[in-house]
């Protein structure tokens, strides 16, 4: 169930809009004084930012999608995917990834069970930080580079009665690593991450530092096929010392359940020195 309102820069904003109960007005972002300095998309957001993220420069009088969907028994608010072309933020936007990631951990939680756990590239959704809370995650951190999605990301954990930590973390900052936590994790997830090649290097880099010095840390990715981006993701990740394995039974099961199994795939890494058997 979708609910949507719009923006304009000609016209007053949309009516608060109601699903479940939930309300949503529109709002102004903040802006973030930090320049741009690479192709690195959480960098062209910032960039954005800096010129009004919903003002002229940016938009040039096109509409902003601002929807309610309920996912489950969870409402989220974020900016409709109408308007990928026109604002760079895709954080902002909820994406079938992370539906169906959340699916899968809520299906196999013993996986889960007890584990120290970060998402990489969160964006405004809290699925799959609220799926690894309920099965049991010894810790949750959720993360992503760009600050007003982490701010939405609030919003709807807060209204969902959620609770996790969360974390500004670009991956290619060893800084913003080493805040959330350098070794402390058993789990890395991502969901739709895949898409900027320039950005596979780092996200690999920062998945290795997160994870603790166990021989069999898991990071399992959950996308929507794009080009032929996944040689590129194995070469960089086993540059970073991960190896690709089989992707266990219940994770497969869990995707076909969805009937996904042709509109999403599923990558599995562990660290390199592993027999390569699904775990």
């Amino acid at each position: 169930l979708v609910c949507q309102g719009r923006l304009n820069r000609r016209s007053p904003p949309h009516p608060p809009c109601r699903v479940g109960g939930a309300r949503r007005q529109s709002r102004t972002m903040s802006a973030d004084p930090e320049d741009p300095s690479s192709v690195y998309e959480w960098q062209r957001e910032r960039h954005e930012s800096d010129l009004g993220f919903f003002g002229d420069e940016v938009l040039d009088g096109e509409e902003l999608h601002i929807v309610e969907e309920v996912v489950g028994k969870v409402t989220l608010t974020s900016l409709s995917r109408e308007n990928m072309h026109s604002v760079p933020s895709t954080g902002l936007m909820l994406w079938e990834g992370t539906k169906a990631l959340s699916q899968i951990i809520q299906s196999c939680a013993d996986c889960f069970e007890g584990k120290r756990a970060v998402e990489l590239g969160c964006g405004c959704s809290p699925l799959n930080a609220m799926a690894l809370a309920q099965a049991g995650a010894g810790r949750v951190v959720a993360t992503d580079g760009n600050p007003e999605a982490l701010s939405l990301l609030r919003e709807n954990a807060e209204r969902n009665g959620a609770s996790f930590e969360v974390r500004t973390l670009r991956w290619d900052d060893d800084e913003d690593v080493r805040k959330a936590g350098t070794g402390q994790f058993d789990v890395v997830v991502a969901s739709d991450v895949l898409y900027i090649e320039e950005a596979i290097p780092a996200l690999f880099r920062a998945a290795a530092s997160l994870l603790s010095g166990g021989e069999h840390g898991l990071f399992l990715i959950c996308y929507t096929p794009r080009r032929a981006i996944e040689a590129l993701t194995i070469s960089n990740a086993a540059r970073a010392g991960f190896k690709q394995v089989e992707v266990r039974g219940c994770f497969q099961r869990a995707l076909a359940r969805q009937q996904r199994n042709n509109t999403m795939r599923l990558l599995q890494f562990e660290r390199a020195g592993g027999d390569g058997k699904a775990r």
